[in-house]
């Protein structure tokens, strides 16, 4: 018998397709083609398993040391600034208060620090934290070099007030008989006057009478010249520059040398008389601790803790700069760690698809092989019914059950048929849960708009009085410069007013800080009103002085309107016993001018600072204005040309 012959070829192609229905059957086709499932899904779940694993400690090395060190960068550096910026407030200490408000301040902000420089130390290998550290010691040394500065300036604040109330002592009592003097030669003068007009008063009396007299006239130029050194020693305080105090000791050694001359003039026994006194102002004026050396020791002070602040913002800076590069690259390590955890899961998927797929046509072609020729209709059945309940048809007509493996697949498609119309009605669930999760979304961003508006009226309070909702000395400040520039480019006129309630001290003794906080907010209403422009803005420039900035304002506008206000204040009728008109009253400097490219706005808030000084020289409840770099009365000024 011969193989080779086709009739024997077709025979053995029946005998494999008899064996693999009648001896493998479908119990057994099912078993193996089940083995190799799940042989193929331990390969592909072991491998997933593994590639998860891997993937979870990248990203907990990710999330639980990189990101972590990443974040702490950041807090150092914004706590560092935090720091700086505390520190800004030390060269504006005036009191023992205010220092040790300040120091808790800086304390607070260095505590804050510590935890965070702390956790670098265990960095300390890496440039970027050698560079923090390094930095934030530097900066730490810059502040305590500017809490001894804060310290040398209070002690220079104290010795200032007591030479100041020593050089006051010395020249009232100068006064006391110079005052004395020069009524005396007024009615000697007046005496002689009338005696000329006697015809028969004998002329060398007369003459003598004269010649006395005149020996006493340098008497008034030596109390003119003491109170101008008294004067420009207390003004010298408020030099911003040595040059200036230079300026003034120059006068003071001038006026000086001019007084002795006055006095050693005047008669012997009017020498004697004033002579401690006149020495007691000369000393106090010559001391080493007198207003102006004073001053110019304060000055060095302040600008050392400019130099020290400037120090402290570069150090601020670098060390942001040091906490981005080691931000940067702890991101670059983030980076490498994600790409080879990227490059690892590719693998790994390319793996399982290669695997996954040879799998799948190997079973499809045993599959087809063994029950298309043998269970091609009972298949279809079940597979159409399968599709149609897949589609959502759960009407179809379901196949009927069997004890047999195909009755037993049917059983499943029965179940299947449950589960699909159990599913079905989830997704309906799930649907109900997507519309009620769309109005929560919508109640939050309701909710973050009210929060946005909140946020809009923190910032408007920022810039607030809180006890007379005018605009704060923060507000004043940034309006006076803008509003300035816009002068300067406009080349237009630009006015302030200083106002200062009068003896606002003795109204809070006399009647109590409760009813002088309704004062001020009284005055604070009246001068609103009087505010009519939106571009003008009215300010508390601090504790009982207000302030108005006028843009397009001249002088003479200015000084209406700086009228007008007093006036509505006098209209108040505040009783104010310690007052000389007993009401409460204010005084006002004005002061216009038309921006120069080397100006600043400094210079008008000083210029009106100075008309409210002459205002209150001048006894109060007055308007002084800046007129031809002069400072006159407001009644008095000709400004209707201005």
């Amino acid at each position: 018998m011969s193989w080779s012959n086709p009739r024997y070829a077709g025979k053995r192609s029946r005998g494999w397709r008899r064996y693999l229905h009648e001896g493998l059957g479908i119990r057994r086709s099912f078993l193996l083609g089940i083995t190799l499932m799940t042989g193929l899904m331990v390969f592909v779940v072991s491998t997933a398993l593994i590639n998860s694993e891997r993937l979870t400690g990248d990203v907990n090395d990710i999330l639980g040391e990189r990101l972590p060190s990443t974040m702490n960068s950041f807090r150092t550096a914004r706590a560092v600034d935090n720091l700086a910026a505390r520190a800004l407030t030390l060269l504006n200490i005036s009191s023992e208060a205010e220092k040790q408000r300040a120091f808790s301040s800086l304390d607070e902000a260095q505590a804050q620090v510590e935890p965070y420089l702390r956790s670098l130390y265990d960095r300390e290998g890496d440039e970027p934290t050698q560079t923090i550290l390094q930095l934030s010691t530097e900066l730490n040394a810059n502040l305590a070099d500017l809490r001894n500065l804060v310290e040398q300036r209070l002690d220079i604040l104290i010795t200032r007030d007591q030479s100041r109330r020593a050089l006051s002592e010395a020249w009232q009592a100068m006064q006391q008989h110079l005052t004395f003097r020069i009524r005396m030669l007024e009615a000697d003068s007046d005496v002689i006057a009338h005696l000329g007009t006697q015809p028969d008063f004998p002329a060398q009396d007369l003459r003598q009478m004269a010649i006395d007299n005149a020996r006493l006239v340098p008497i008034s130029r030596l109390y003119t010249l003491l109170g101008m050194i008294s004067g420009d020693q207390i003004r010298a305080t408020t030099s911003s520059t040595l040059s200036q105090l230079e300026v003034f000791e120059q006068q003071i050694a001038s006026d000086l040398a001019e007084a002795n001359e006055a006095k050693s003039k005047l008669p012997d026994f009017i020498q004697e008389a004033i002579e401690p006194d006149f020495q007691r102002l000369i000393d106090i004026s010559n001391s080493p601790d007198n207003l102006i050396n004073l001053r110019r020791r304060e000055l060095e002070l302040l600008s050392n803790g400019y130099s020290l602040l400037l120090q402290n913002a570069e150090i601020t800076s670098q060390i942001d700069e040091a906490s981005e590069n080691l931000a940067s690259q702890e991101v670059r390590q983030i980076n490498r760690a994600g790409e080879n955890a990227l490059s690892y899961s590719q693998s790994s998927r390319l793996i399982l698809l290669t695997v996954t797929a040879t799998g799948l046509l190997g079973m499809l072609l045993f599959f087809y092989l063994h029950v298309m020729r043998n269970l091609i209709q009972r298949t279809a059945n079940l597979s159409y019914t399968m599709q149609e309940i897949a589609s959502g048809n759960f009407d179809v007509s379901l196949p009927q059950e069997g004890r047999d493996e195909l009755g037993r697949l049917a059983s499943a498609v029965h179940q299947f048929h449950r589960v699909a119309q159990e599913a079905s009605a989830r997704n309906s669930q799930l649907e109900s849960s997507k519309q009620r999760t769309e109005a929560a979304l919508q109640v939050l961003t309701e909710k973050t708009r009210e929060l946005e508006s909140a946020n809009t009226q923190l910032t408007e309070l920022s810039v607030s009085d809180a006890l007379t909702g005018l605009a704060n000395r923060r507000r004043f400040d940034d309006v006076l410069e803008s509003q300035w520039q816009r002068a300067l480019q406009a080349n237009d006129a630009i006015a302030v007013l200083m106002i200062d309630v009068d003896r606002f001290k003795e109204y809070n003794d006399l009647y109590g800080h409760q009813d002088g906080d309704s004062c001020l907010q009284l005055i604070a209403s009246t001068l609103k009103s009087h505010i009519n422009r939106s571009s003008d803005i009215l300010a508390r420039y601090g504790g009982e002085e207000f302030s108005i900035v006028l843009p397009s304002c001249k002088l003479a506008d200015a000084c209406r309107i700086a009228e007008q206000v007093r006036q509505a204040v006098e209209a108040l009728n505040m009783k104010h016993d310690e007052s000389a008109t007993g009401t409460v009253t204010v005084s006002v400097g004005v002061a216009s001018t038309t921006p120069g490219s080397e100006e600043s706005a400094d210079l008008l808030l000083r210029q009106a600072d100075s008309a409210l000084y002459r205002a209150k020289r001048a006894g109060r409840n007055t308007v002084y204005c800046r007129q031809d770099n002069e400072y006159v009365s407001a009644a008095s000024s000709d400004t209707s040309g201005q």
